[in-house]
């Protein structure tokens, strides 16, 4: 009694707990306060780019990315969080920000409408750990120790470690084999349809009417991406900008062998830390540089195109840097913005007079030299600055005032050098040289420029972090008599300056100062800023003291004290303020005329109009400015284009009102015609995408093929509704250009493109075909099994590794507690199915069969693999043949997964490669389908079929190449094995009824959703009682037994997709699952009916195409005790009739008497029929 009692309290501690819910309150999230941060386990990142957000003081982060990227067992449905911690059960329940009990909760959740926020608080309490933010570095970082395993993942990884050190010590080393993306290379045309954004205003005021308008468009112009920028308004002259440039079109390929890019029309310059600042004029540069590169590890310059008018903010990990507007020619330049050390991540926040925004993002990472080692970056340029190409307003002559180049190298990962030369206005040369070291914790450079008559000026900064969240630079510059744009230094000149930053959880502290002597004055500043959060308000303020002493004359001295005191952000009710309040505490009036506030309001009318409502008020405004200007703004939205009404009113009489017309100018080439659209986006590239299914596996479009309709794209959310025609074609717009940009396409379950990940490099305007091919993929599972007494139960932990044919591994896994292994998504082809060798030694196994040569069928689907059976090694040592048995797929043998409602439309999705090109319609001929019978279609398969797998990467290299330059590609002929080929059945899955019925009787056929396979009956039922719910009621699931091993299967559905669309619903990653077609057991029909579905195995024997079956053949089969008549439908949709025999427990108790009976027949799957009845002899 007391030991029974042991082992109950035993079980009790063992088993999950679970913890009293506690509630969260939810909060709104601001998009003016959150960061992309890394999340870092024990020094190493787990998860890239999550969103940390600040509500009030309170740091929320996307929980569900960071539990997924830690293997944390969880759930997320309706107002309630469920995690699974060791043997604990915690569960948090959501309540709205308007619930009785918010106010008295601490904790706090939020959400975005795509992932859920929580409290870094709520987090560390579950975990019992930490979550350290790191400002400096933009990180948060969770320190378990090295011991103390809390997550699975740290499990799972110590586990791989021990694997990988034991193969280690036996020598063996296990061949990997990435998958590398397609990369569709960019492409130029000679002419492409300009597109981009319109404005076109008419204007009145005070002063007099007239038009206002500006268009940017893009497109290509003489194999060159061209970028037009007019401005023209009613007071001042024509604004033009017209840049041609041509970028690599692939990440190797560099023009002239040198250079990323180059430019030429109206360009602008790179700076130099001494000698150039960014100087625009009619020229050419070719460039060569990363794009995270810099010039210097003190300053930066960020040049974009943007919307001329707009105004744009620019943050620097969210703190304010500056405000400006878009110039005229829409170059938007920030020059001189400060870097750190750590990382600086830049956003660029764009509002258009009417609601519109967008949002540009940098990153720079200071704490490693720009170049590693063997890197190169390279500038070559010249312009004339006085110029412009349209609406030059020069009379001069065509010059250069500025040219040069400079040269960067990496000499090792630590240390880099540089050397560049600069042509300034008046003749001045100068050379410089660069020498840039990192050391740990720290960034060392040393700039110094020399001009033609040897004056000098240099400069050397120490970048670095001493406490690891805290920040500091030191600035040292020396020159003599040395002038240049950035420059200019009389007689000897020194100067020092220097800062340190650190945050806290409130707010950003800096101090500064410098120090600077020349031949004229010598001055000192000291400075300070602190900036922080207060709700969803930035508050920041500055305080500076400078002293000036001039050096000649009287020695003057001048003394003061400046301060600014800012706020901005939103308030309640949809207001948002910025103000900025400069004074000078020794003055008169304290208050400096360039302060400021903005007070502006949204109001949304009855007809869904936003209204922006904006209050500018100057306090201590002289000359002709206003003290005050209120202006209303206003836009109706259609699908085409974009009404605007401005006005606006001051306190000195002025007022203007507006009417304007914005679009955006697109062209469809499907359909040749220009289209209007709001939704897309300027200076970006399109794709024009064919996909098909590739029938003859050669990544080339030929007629053989089958155009798909139907395929979903992502990549840009956009996207979202746009799928392929009856053409197989999409359009697809909004691609960024001049960087890799990823995307990629999805049809049915069962089907992928060659590798889903696609890459395409573009540029501004291009517009680039995409050659798409599908291929209806194989899903191979299995179980390893090892016989126990006469019993099989699964073998777990054992290595089954997948081959190609040409012996190269592509994949490996390990069994679960069942021995069952899967692996999915393959291509057409060979394979080799088989137990790892060291397996087999490690463990002291061996069988008979021990893997297997599989040829995948046209039609790709699911197949399960007959079990691999193994034994232990007795004490002779002896052995099994170990052998591997060949096995083909064909439709019988494996169980299609792409499916259509449509019988036409399915005989269209099969693959079937042939060694020579063949010209035929897209879709076979109806009557070669019926001409060719079941064996002829196997014996064409095992005679066409090639092998593509082992070489996949290398064939679909020119997947981007349209057909009139396709390249010659090499089909390899089928290489069968001589042995035997065995051909078997797959197992038809029972079910229940379509859509989410409530009795699984009466069923005919559809989906259901597979959810596990297990060996012990106990587990398939603990799955049920985890999963069910009100969307997942019990009496939808059913149980389906095979050869000792449990399927779980839930509910039944008309169509793949409503079975995908309730998985994805309603399932989720609360478990894997796998949507299939089942064939389905019958109801009671009028004649009598078979039971067979405890007894799942039967003997068929004969087949007809008719139920009148003459008495003679039923009497031949005399050693069967029992027959009876069932139903199947072949492919094409007919109905077979055949004879069968009553219905058997095992397969092997089935092909026992089949052996005794010696009659021609075999064992299949008593699923496979409907309409059983008993057939009476006479």
């Amino acid at each position: 009694m007391l030991k029974k009692l042991q082992r109950w309290l035993l079980l009790l501690v063992l088993l999950p707990v679970p913890a009293l819910a506690e509630r969260l309150v939810q909060v709104e999230l601001s998009d003016d306060e959150y960061l992309l941060v890394d999340v870092v386990l024990n020094n190493n990142i787990i998860a890239r780019s999550i969103d940390l957000h600040q509500v009030e003081g309170k740091r929320l982060i996307a929980i569900e990315p960071i539990l997924d990227a830690l293997k944390v067992r969880y759930l997320l449905s309706g107002p309630r969080l469920t995690v699974w911690h060791q043997n604990s059960i915690v569960e948090f329940e959501l309540l709205g920000a308007e619930s009785d009990n918010a106010t008295n909760l601490g904790s706090v959740w939020a959400t975005d409408g795509f992932y859920m926020f929580v409290q870094t608080q709520v987090f560390e309490q579950l975990f019992s750990t930490q979550l350290n933010f790191n400002s400096q570095q933009l990180k948060v970082e969770i320190t378990t120790g090295r011991d103390n395993a809390i997550f699975p993942i740290q499990v799972l990884s110590k586990q791989a470690q021990n694997r990988a050190l034991d193969r280690l010590t036996e020598g063996y080393t296990a061949p990997t084999r990435e998958q590398i993306p397609i990369t569709i290379d960019d492409q130029y045309r000679a002419f492409t349809v300009p597109h981009g954004r319109i404005n076109i205003a008419a204007e009145q005021s005070d002063e007099g009417s007239g038009f206002n308008s500006s268009l940017q468009l893009t497109s290509d112009l003489l194999y060159h991406s061209a970028q037009l920028t007019l401005t023209d308004s009613k007071n001042a002259e024509l604004q033009a900008r017209l840049q041609l440039s041509r970028y690599k079109t692939s990440p190797d390929d560099y023009i002239l062998g040198l250079y990323d890019q180059y430019q030429f029309g109206d360009i602008s310059s790179r700076t130099n830390n001494l000698t150039s600042g960014t100087q625009a004029g009619v020229g050419i540069i070719f460039e060569r540089r990363e794009e995270s590169f810099r010039d210097s590890n003190q300053f930066i310059t960020l040049k974009e195109t943007a919307p001329p008018g707009w105004e744009a903010e620019l943050f620097r990990n969210q703190v304010f840097l500056q405000a400006t507007t878009v110039p005229d020619d829409g170059l938007l330049i920030f020059d001189d913005v400060e870097v750190t050390y750590g990382s600086n991540q830049y956003v660029i926040k764009l509002y258009g007079p009417f609601g519109e925004k967008d949002v540009i993002n940098k990153s720079y990472n200071l704490v490693e030299n720009a170049l590693s080692k063997g890197q190169t970056a390279h500038t070559v340029y010249a312009l004339d600055r006085k110029h412009r190409l349209i609406n030059d307003q020069s009379d001069e002559d065509y010059e250069p005032t500025d040219f040069g180049g400079t040269f960067d190298y990496g000499v090792s990962d630590n240390w880099q050098i540089g050397v560049g030369y600069a042509g300034l206005v008046g003749d001045q040369r100068v050379y410089s040289l660069s020498n840039a070291v990192s050391l740990p914790g720290m960034l060392l450079e040393n700039d110094i420029s020399v001009d033609q008559d040897g004056n000098y000026a240099q400069l050397t900064s120490i970048q670095g972090s001493a406490f690891g969240n805290d920040r500091y630079n030191i600035n040292f510059e020396s020159g003599s008599d040395f002038t240049s744009d950035r420059l200019s230094l009389i007689g000897d000149s020194i100067a020092l300056d220097g800062a340190y930053y650190f945050n806290t959880d409130y707010m950003g502290v800096t101090f500064g100062g410098d120090y600077r002597k020349d031949d004229l004055a010598e001055s000192y500043r000291i400075s300070n800023r602190i900036s922080g959060s207060w709700g969803r308000l930035l508050l920041r303020h500055s305080l500076t003291y400078a002293k000036n002493i001039s050096l000649i004359g009287n020695m003057l001295e001048t003394e003061n004290l400046l301060g600014s005191v800012g706020v901005s952000g939103s308030l309640p009710y949809n207001f948002r303020v910025s103000a900025n309040i400069n004074y000078d505490p020794d003055a008169s009036d304290i208050i400096q005329d360039s302060s400021s506030l903005v007070i502006q309001k949204n109001l949304v009318d009855p007809w869904d109009t936003t209204h922006y409502l904006t209050l500018n008020y100057l306090p201590i405004a002289s000359g002709e400015r206003d003290n005050w200007r209120l202006s209303h703004r206003a836009s109706w939205r259609t699908g085409d284009f974009q009404l605007n009404l401005a006005s606006q009113i001051g306190d000195n009489g002025r007022w203007s009102i507006q009417l304007g017309l914005q679009m955006f100018l697109g062209y469809d080439y499907r359909n040749n015609r220009v289209t209007l659209s709001q939704r897309l986006l300027p200076n970006t590239a399109s794709l024009d995408v064919h996909a098909y299914l590739d029938r003859q596996i050669n990544g080339i479009p030929d007629p053989l093929d089958y155009d798909l309709s139907g395929v979903e794209f992502s990549g840009n959310p956009e996207w979202g509704g746009v799928t392929t025609g009856e053409g197989g074609r999409a359009i697809l717009p909004g691609v960024y250009p001049n960087s890799p940009f990823r995307f990629a396409a999805k049809w049915k379950q069962g089907s992928s493109t060659i590798n889903n990940d696609y890459v395409v490099f573009s540029h501004p305007g291009a517009y680039i075909d995409v050659n798409m091919p599908f291929i209806l993929s194989t899903e191979l599972l299995g179980f390893v099994l090892r016989t126990n007494s006469g019993q099989e139960i699964g073998l777990q932990n054992a290595v089954v590794e997948l081959y190609d044919d040409n012996n190269q591994k592509l994949r490996s896994k390990e069994t679960d507690i069942d021995g069952y292994y899967e692996f999915l998504g393959l291509a057409p082809g060979q394979y080799r199915v088989e137990i790892n060798k060291q397996t087999l030694t490690e463990k002291g196994y061996t069988g008979n069969v021990v893997g297997f040569n599989v040829i995948t069928g046209g039609k790709g689907g699911y197949a399960e693999l007959p079990a691999l059976i193994l034994r232990r090694i007795g004490d002779d040592k002896s052995l099994d043949l170990e052998q591997i048995e060949d096995i083909a797929l064909d439709k019988e043998s494996s169980e299609a997964t792409v499916w259509d409602p449509e019988e036409k439309v399915r005989r269209n999705y099969f693959t079937l490669p042939t060694k020579n090109k063949v010209v035929a319609k897209h879709s076979l001929d109806e009557d070669k389908l019926a001409e060719l019978t079941e064996l002829e279609q196997k014996a064409e398969l095992k005679a066409d079929f090639t092998n593509v797998s082992s070489a996949a990467a290398e064939k679909f290299a020119f997947l981007n190449k349209s057909e009139s330059n396709l390249p010659s590609v090499s089909i390899l002929e089928p290489h069968l094995n001589d042995n035997k080929v065995t051909v078997f059945k797959a197992q038809q899955i029972m079910g229940a009824k379509s859509q989410i019925q409530t009795s699984s009787k009466d069923v005919k056929g559809g989906f259901v959703i597979q959810l596990g396979v297990y060996k012990d009956l106990v587990n398939a039922q603990d799955l049920i009682n985890r999963l069910a719910s009100e969307a997942l009621p019990k009496n939808q699931f059913t149980l389906s037994s095979d050869k000792g091993m449990t399927r779980v299967l839930f509910g039944s559905f008309l169509s793949m997709a409503s079975g995908l669309e309730f998985a994805n619903k309603f399932i989720g990653n609360q478990q894997a699952y796998l949507v299939k077609a089942s064939v389905l057991s019958s109801g009671e029909s009028e004649s009598e009916s078979v039971e067979t579905s405890n007894k799942p195995w039967v003997i068929q024997l004969y087949a007809a195409s008719t139920e009148a079956i003459e008495p003679a053949i039923i009497n031949q089969f005399t050693a069967i005790e029992n027959l009876n008549l069932g139903q199947k439908r072949s492919d094409n949709g007919n109905i077979v009739y055949c004879i069968i025999s009553s219905g058997l427990t095992t397969k092997a108790a089935a092909q026992k008497v089949l052996q005794n009976s010696g009659y021609n027949g075999w064992v299949v799957n008593a699923g496979a029929f409907e309409n059983v009845r008993e057939l009476k002899r006479q």
